[in-house]
């Protein structure tokens, strides 16, 4: 789907479903992230978690969200690992989408469970 035909199929869903312009395509982004995820050899080991699933569960008109989360599971959680995966799920563009990483920081350090957010550019 080129830009034009997206960016007009998102101002209709946002027409019929009263969410926003941004929540929508934030949405779209956000589902393509997960298909390539799901087409990849790291499937398995990212486990969906918080709003976004959240939001497919009792649906997006009542709740938008600008993330997704996940759980790592059996691997080594660094900044390392994240940013190798990330780029290797991320490089197929079959679909035309181009995906940056542009930053991995750590987060909730003082906690026994810390974590990682990962900002992607689309």
């Amino acid at each position: 789907m080129n830009k034009a035909k997206l960016t007009a199929l998102c101002h209709k869903i946002s027409k019929n479903t009263g969410l926003t312009f941004n929540s929508v395509m934030t949405y779209y982004f956000l589902e393509a992230i997960l298909k390539k995820l799901s087409q990849s050899s790291y499937s398995n080991h990212y486990i969906f978690k918080g709003g976004f699933l959240l939001s497919n569960v009792i649906g997006v008109e009542s709740r938008s969200t600008a993330d997704i989360d996940f759980l790592f599971h059996k691997q080594t959680l660094s900044e390392e690992n994240i940013q190798q995966q990330l780029e290797e799920i991320l490089t197929e563009a079959k679909d035309g989408i181009q995906f940056s990483i542009q930053s991995i920081t750590a987060i909730k350090e003082s906690d026994d469970y810390g974590g990682y957010r990962a900002t992607i550019l689309c």
